[in-house]
């Protein structure tokens, strides 16, 4: 039910994910997603407690401590934050932030996730603390507008929408894993073994096909041989006709003659 409603959300194929879904619980060898695979899904952890916000957040257990998702809960949950609109993902980015799901995030809290999802420059060279700590101060100041110290959702997806630099952290803060345990190589080897069985495939459709062709040419010179020797027949018959006609017209003609004379 909840892979129907997300094929018509996300306009998937309900099959697609369905396949999906049998391909990661083989990967798994269960139904379930731990506590430690979570963690594959987010490019950056502040603390033990956001993968706990994380947990909850999928499974949608407000309150309760969570070490295990289903593999359809997986899906549908990291299909909203890597594929959402900007809004909502921005919403489930506050979400995972405010661990102690109070509703809001005070100084501490928004410092720490700031100084991880701004550890880069955008030309790709490594922050130092001084500057980082510098953007937090900065980015906090713009947050709390109201100047109570504490920053609420709405607060956090205005200041974030209009920033480029955060708002694109925000937006590679998780990402979908269908955690694959075999090695490149082996990854390697099974494309190309499933190239080689399209080739093989496509060859025989190709075979088949030829013979096909062969079949109906077959059939087509048999017809055609049996509508000429019909034909034949038919045109004979039609002379011997004409040749009787002929000569009964010549006999009443030749009798009219000796009638006259």
């Amino acid at each position: 039910m909840e892979l129907s409603k997300l094929a018509q959300e996300y306009h998937f194929e309900l099959s697609d994910l369905m396949k999906q879904k049998k391909m990661m619980e083989k990967n798994l060898n269960s139904k379930w997603v731990k506590r430690e695979q979570l963690k594959q899904s987010l490019t950056i952890i502040t603390s033990e407690e956001m993968v706990d916000s994380l947990a909850r957040l999928l499974s949608g257990k407000k309150g309760k401590k969570v070490d295990k998702v289903t593999v359809t809960q997986y899906i549908v949950g990291m299909t909203k934050f890597c594929h959402g609109n900007p809004a909502k993902r921005f919403e489930l980015s506050f979400k995972l932030f405010d661990t102690d799901s109070g509703g809001d995030l005070d100084k501490e809290e928004l410092e720490v996730v700031l100084d991880k999802l701004l550890a880069e420059k955008s030309n790709g060279k490594k922050m130092n603390r001084r500057q980082r700590k510098i953007l937090c101060k900065k980015y906090f100041a713009q947050m709390d507008s109201d100047g109570d110290g504490s920053i609420d959702m709405e607060e956090f997806r205005k200041v974030v929408a209009r920033d480029r630099r955060l708002s694109h952290a925000i937006m590679n803060l998780a990402k979908f894993v269908k955690f694959d345990k075999r090695t490149p190589k082996d990854r390697g080897k099974a494309k190309l073994k499933a190239a080689m069985n399209a080739k093989k495939a496509v060859g025989k459709l190709q075979a088949m096909s030829k013979e096909t062709k062969k079949k109906k040419k077959l059939l087509s010179n048999r017809s055609g041989g049996q509508k000429s020797a019909r034909l034949k027949s038919q045109m004979s018959m039609y002379s011997i006709a004409a040749a009787k006609r002929q000569a009964d017209r010549l006999k009443r003609r030749s009798e009219r003659r000796k009638a006259h004379y």
